[in-house]
């Protein structure tokens, strides 16, 4: 073994990260071996003019995927510790926490920034940030997959790109009310369910909210109605990116204008991690004081739809606006079902007469859609004529054997729908 380090319990005494990047090397070539993990590196001396990014690449070793702390014994030379973390010898900058680090882990009071990277894939379950700290760099807490709580952060203006990417635990972030960015995929994968954007909030990046679904087993799965989110949008916010609450179930704001319908359609589009079943085909949006749209989470023509809810937050339309005639492929029969439930009217009814089968076909593709379907039915959801093309339909599909139940089924609830509607007309 080299002259200048020391080994004992688990701990690696060297000079300094050189001697501590030789001690690497030798573990990967086989040189040396060790019959325990390394759980705390002890470095003596900083005699080297070191940046940031250099120590972070002898810490983040794969020989060290099982190291809890760091400790620097001289700290007059750039860089600190301070409960096994790294920082700038001014605190200003956090650096690096061990890949092994579990439970809490405080920032120190003071620190202004998480550098890049800081905190990757460490094994943390609960983070506490001062208020002191402005801004957290990209990638810094990406991949924490046990971080299940975040306290403090009232002082953060810019969360950087994929900040805290595959944290699947996360379930809550509380935003400060100075913050002024988020960025791309910054919540990416997190469990976040309600969402609340500060007034000042400027920027949010592509797939930012880009939310998961976590299984029993730890695989993330398509997002499902129950995973859904609401989000509440600063009047402030003037640039949001592609896909960014792409699984918001309803969207609140103060007041609207055409950028942000825009923004916020392109927003809420639909992604391939999104379940493709009826609750998850559209989305609400909430202007202060007026009635929800029912949007489509699939559109063909935002334009013509953002200009739609500006005339009606304006009051130059009275009644929400219907927006499933420019949505495409199936999420315009889920956006029209739910406009209709909501707000019945000849226009959405036409549309249901013409595109019974579509819906019909749509709707049993879903694994409870047999149920659904019926209940649309039995609730007065579709006229006689509809109805009337329904059961003509299901009984020129009705030799397919595995629907066939279902097709029974449904078929006798259309013509006691009919039914029911005549009596009441006959009374």
């Amino acid at each position: 073994m080299r002259t200048n380090i020391e080994l004992s319990d688990n701990i690696l005494t060297v000079e300094t990260f050189k001697d501590l990047g030789n001690v690497i090397h030798d573990l990967e070539i086989g040189q040396l071996e060790l019959s325990e993990p390394i759980r705390k590196v002890i470095i003596k001396n900083l005699n080297n003019n070191l940046e940031k990014h250099e120590v972070q690449d002898y810490l983040f070793s794969s020989q060290l995927k099982k190291l809890e702390a760091v400790d620097i014994l001289d700290s007059g030379k750039g860089f600190c510790s301070d409960d096994g973390l790294v920082y700038t010898a001014d605190f200003k900058y956090l650096v690096f926490c061990p890949l092994g680090r579990r439970g809490t882990v405080k920032i120190h009071e003071g620190t202004e920034r998480v550098y890049e990277y800081a905190c990757y894939e460490c094994k943390i379950n609960h983070l506490i940030i001062p208020d002191s700290v402005k801004r957290i760099e990209q990638y810094a807490f990406h991949s924490n997959m046990f971080l299940a709580c975040v306290d403090g952060g009232k002082g953060l203006e810019s969360i950087g790109d994929a900040s805290f990417k595959n944290c699947t635990s996360l379930k809550d972030f509380s935003f400060g009310t100075i913050l002024e960015r988020i960025g791309g995929s910054a919540f990416q994968n997190t469990q976040l369910t309600k969402i609340f954007l500060p007034e000042g909030l400027k920027y949010v990046g592509s797939h930012a909210f880009s939310t998961a679904n976590l299984k029993d087993n730890g695989e993330i799965s398509h997002i499902t109605p129950d995973k859904m989110y609401d989000i509440h949008l600063p009047v402030s916010l003037k640039e949001i990116g592609k896909a960014a609450f792409c699984n918001a179930s309803n969207i609140y704001t103060k007041e609207v204008n055409l950028n942000t319908v825009i923004a916020g359609a392109r927003a809420n589009g639909r992604l391939s991690g999104t379940s493709f079943s009826h609750g998850c085909d559209f989305w609400k949006l909430h202007i202060e004081g007026l009635q929800p749209i029912v949007m489509p989470k699939e559109i063909d023509s935002i334009n013509v739809i953002a200009r739609r809810v500006k005339l009606y937050a304006e009051g130059k339309i009275t009644s929400p606006p219907e927006t499933y005639s420019k949505s495409r492929r199936t999420t315009k029969y889920a956006t029209a079902l739910e406009h209709r439930k909501l707000y019945p009217g000849k226009d959405v009814d036409e549309f249901l007469n013409k595109n019974i089968k579509e819906v019909f076909t749509f709707m049993l593709m879903e694994d409870n859609g047999e149920r659904l379907m019926a209940e649309y039915i039995k609730s007065g959801m579709f006229t006689d004529e509809a109805l009337q093309n329904l059961i003509e339909h299901i009984e020129k599909s009705n030799d397919f054997s595995d629907n066939s139940l279902k097709y029974t089924s449904l078929k006798a609830y259309a013509l006691q729908a009919m039914k029911h509607s005549q009596d009441i007309f006959e009374i």
